[in-house]
């Protein structure tokens, strides 16, 4: 089974593909749920950008604490039920982002495949 989500990071090569994507907005769709997120670039050697490796995650809110029970960052105002997720993609969830035409709910789109 191939993974595309992790809350383990996975070391991806720096391309200047992957490093555009920082701070776009995308819209995930597992199975029946979608969900928007942002994309965010962090290089191993974060004060050199055209280091070899960096990690992609997608971070968001989410409403259901018994899923996620990580606390928001105090920064961003949230409800009792609101906690922050993180998870980092693959080179094989990279590969599948596309621009998404619609745009409502992120300007790029990520499906995961059902396995």
């Amino acid at each position: 089974m191939i993974g595309y989500l992790t809350e383990n990071r996975i070391w991806l090569q720096s391309r200047s593909r992957i490093r555009l994507l920082h701070g776009k907005t995308i819209l995930i769709v597992e199975g029946e749920s979608s969900y928007q997120s942002l994309l965010c670039v962090t290089y191993y050697q974060p004060d050199d950008p055209d280091s070899d490796n960096c990690t992609l995650s997608v971070e968001h809110v989410v409403e259901n604490e018994a899923i996620w029970p990580t606390p928001l960052p105090d920064t961003i105002p949230m409800s009792s039920q609101a906690h922050y997720r993180k998870r980092y993609l693959s080179q094989a969830a990279v590969d599948l982002i596309v621009d998404n035409i619609e745009e409502s709910h992120g300007e790029l789109l990520l499906v995961i495949p059902q396995e």
